[in-house]
């Protein structure tokens, strides 16, 4: 899925404005002029002894730069969410389950089929597959009778026309197109080690077959969603925004002088 940047310009004006500031500075906080509002770390910025200051002109927006004595900046609390009915039961009913995390690198190849390396510890094995894996995206979790996966990693799209030769040949030999289906063509580690590698590609792809027509779905809404939030884009491109960056270098501290 592609990422949006919600404030392109802003974000190359900060690199630009990047090398003026020295090295061992500590970049403390953009401030966007969006909003008015206030917090106590952007109080205890804007309250900091000013050392220097000065304006970068980007044409259409400006980015302040000010250097300021290294402010006394707040803990920040982060509340721990109350645990809901739901979220009892699920921990209730995984309990005796086993969980298994891994990383999840795949390469989509549109109407054809996916390119997967699985990584668990030291572990690696590289598999094909003729499920699309796009429409996985949003999911990074799939519970069975007996186990719960959850997997990091990234998926990408891969051109049709330079699909690897051992995937092609997996595809039309090895592979059941009837069905959800995956051949593993490399393991680096033993095959016993990667006995939980293995009952994860078997229950993606279980999960897949079961619920397939759901994730069809789900994966043209979103394909939909984005064409309609680009077009819109380009109609009315974000404007860019004042900004405001405080920072201060360590040779500010007292300790340091």
């Amino acid at each position: 899925m592609k990422s949006q940047t919600r404030y392109p310009a802003l974000l190359g004006a900060l690199i630009l404005v990047a090398a003026t500031i020295p090295q061992e500075s500590v970049l403390a906080e953009t401030e966007m002029a969006t909003a008015g509002k206030t917090s106590t770390t952007a109080d205890a910025l804007t309250k900091a002894s000013v050392i220097a200051g000065r304006i970068v002109d980007q044409g259409d927006h400006t980015v302040t730069l000010i250097r300021i004595r290294p402010p006394n900046l707040p803990r920040p609390i982060r509340p721990q969410p109350a645990l809901t009915e739901a979220d009892k039961r699920t921990f209730d009913r995984r309990a005796n389950k086993i969980s298994t995390s891994l990383s999840l690198f795949a390469t989509s190849y549109p109407g054809i089929g996916t390119e997967l390396t699985l990584r668990l510890d030291e572990l690696e094995v590289h598999a094909f597959s003729n499920v699309d894996f796009r429409q996985f995206s949003p999911i990074s979790e799939i519970e069975t009778d007996t186990a719960v996966f959850s997997w990091m990693g990234i998926i990408g799209e891969g051109d049709p026309g330079s699909l690897p030769e051992p995937l092609r040949a997996a595809l039309a030999e090895g592979l059941d197109a009837t069905m959800a289906d995956y051949a593993v063509v490399e393991t680096k580690g033993s095959l016993s080690a990667a006995a939980d590698i293995i009952d994860f590609l078997d229950a993606i792809h279980s999960y897949y077959a079961q619920n397939k027509v759901k994730l069809v779905a789900a994966y043209r809404r979103r394909l939909a969603d984005e064409a309609t939030q680009d077009a819109r884009q380009r109609a009315n491109p974000p404007k860019p925004l004042n900004a405001t960056l405080h920072y201060w270098v360590n040779t500010d501290t007292p300790a340091a002088r």
